[in-house]
């Protein structure tokens, strides 16, 4: 039987994060051997490699090497001065990251604790640890008190209730991670042409041109496009939805963030581009569900 590492963490996360309270954790772990006490942080974690079914991480086709990248260049904006939280809800590929990066309280396996758990217990409250290698991906974390991981657990637990509906405008590009790869390989477009191209929808549309009209028209994600660019997701059991949550992994998360960040009814600024393609949003509204 093949083992999904990441997708049995997810479980546990989810089950630790609903526990009652976050300890500060008085042992540190050496160099093996289990871990004393209970702990909780804030952590950034980039993936690498293409995603696979059934995983809720958010893979987007990177290599080693650039995940590996990203985190140490996030690493060092976090020691120069940068909020860790905002970071994780901009980059970090956990489900954590919507909650300014709550970890849930950990160790999730005492006995047996992860090289994430592990360098999370090595340092002190308030400190930063070093960029480690984690699963498929490269991370790091800012341990926190008990009353500061209460509060990021109220976060996490109001995002992950949060919905938005929005509609996107999708250019591919040559080089960009394109799931079909029939369609990866009618792309010709560059980079470069995909943002031009993108600028001058975005011009039409702040001239008064509707978003629905230019998506049907120009936008490279066919089940998008052909409803006008609305953005939906279809769950295993066949349940399709509008109502998008922000740690969706059927979409960029610069795309997500912009979702999530723009004023209802309003369309984002900006050109957004990922390594999934060049997009432009807009939003159409947002709610919490289960109240």
């Amino acid at each position: 039987m093949t083992r999904h590492p990441l997708r049995t963490w997810a479980v546990l996360f989810v089950a630790a994060s609903l526990a009652a309270g976050c300890g500060d954790g008085e042992g540190k772990p050496g160099a093996g051997g289990p871990i004393e006490g209970t702990y909780v942080g804030q952590e950034i974690w980039i993936s690498y490699g293409p995603r696979r079914r059934g995983e809720g991480a958010h893979r987007v086709g990177r290599s080693q090497a650039e995940a590996q990248a990203i985190a140490e260049d996030l690493h060092r904006r976090v020691l120069a001065g940068e909020d860790i939280g905002d970071l994780a809800m901009r980059f970090s590929n956990l489900q954590g990251g919507a909650g300014r990066g709550y970890t849930g309280q950990l160790p999730v396996d005492r006995a047996r604790p992860s090289a994430r758990d592990r360098a999370i217990a090595s340092v002190d409250v308030g400190e930063v640890t070093p960029v480690f290698e984690w699963y498929e991906g490269y991370g790091f974390a800012r341990r926190v008190d008990t009353e500061t991981g209460r509060e990021l657990k109220a976060v996490w637990q109001q995002a992950a209730r949060l919905r938005a509906r929005f509609r996107v405008i999708a250019l591919l590009y040559r080089g960009a991670w394109i799931p079909d790869p029939d369609a990866r390989e009618k792309v010709t477009r560059t980079r470069a042409e995909a943002v031009a191209r993108a600028d001058a929808v975005l011009k039409e549309i702040r001239g008064g041109a509707p978003f629905e009209d230019l998506a049907r028209r120009v936008s490279e994600d066919g089940p998008s496009a052909a409803r006008g660019g609305l953005a939906t997701v279809t769950s295993p059991d066949r349940t399709t939805t509008e109502w998008i949550r922000r740690q969706d992994s059927h979409f960029p998360r610069s795309v997500l963030e912009a979702a999530f960040t723009t004023p209802v009814g309003e369309l984002h600024p900006e050109v957004i581009v990922s390594p999934r393609g060049v997009f432009l949003v807009k939003v159409e509204g947002r709610r919490v569900i289960g109240q």
